[in-house]
């Protein structure tokens, strides 16, 4: 998975925290395991939002006072990746994922098929078309669940789902994070 914001928000796979107690659900950030709780994971969506708690504030001075206004803050800030829109993504561009079970697998592909799916809007009665899914010729193993869609601006377009029952993998569209 990925930090989508300063404040702790990331998002994974549902397969990555599926059957794991909440009281034992932990991240590794910059060395340390920090705890996690599920946010959302919901049953259209294939993955999952977790709010990560910052690491306890160290106390390197006991006698220094918080209440002075001119002492930079103490609040912890994570460093979220960037987003991109995933509705830019394009036929035959290329695709950069990050993963592995250490995440120092980079592999390159490109994107070869926009799945889309057309709706009625009940209101207007228009045909709406959403973005359902983003197929790229990389395939990737089961550690890769949860690895970041890259594109070649550095933006990240969507979040690898591994379809646990045909082993079929996709990208989950941004968007659709950015609107849970």
């Amino acid at each position: 998975g990925f930090l989508v914001s300063a404040d702790g928000l990331a998002v994974t796979t549902k397969a990555v925290v599926e059957g794991i107690p909440p009281e034992s659900l932990s991240v590794l950030y910059n060395g340390k395991h920090l705890s996690a709780e599920i946010l959302s994971q919901g049953s259209n969506n294939d993955f999952a939002i977790l709010k990560i708690s910052p690491p306890p504030a160290e106390n390197k001075d006991a006698s220094a006072t918080t209440t002075d206004s001119k002492k930079p803050s103490d609040k912890f800030i994570f460093t979220p990746v960037s987003l991109s829109d995933s509705n830019q993504v394009k036929l035959g561009q290329t695709a950069i994922f990050l993963g592995g079970i250490r995440g120092t697998t980079v592999v390159t592909g490109i994107v070869s098929d926009l799945i889309t799916e057309t709706t009625t809007n009940e209101t207007t009665k228009k045909e709406e078309t959403h973005l359902r899914a983003i197929k790229t010729s990389v395939s990737l193993s089961r550690n890769s669940a949860g690895a970041p869609l890259i594109t070649m601006e550095g933006a990240v377009a969507g979040i690898m789902i591994i379809d646990p029952t045909t082993g079929v993998d996709t990208a989950a569209p941004i968007n659709d994070i950015k609107e849970a």
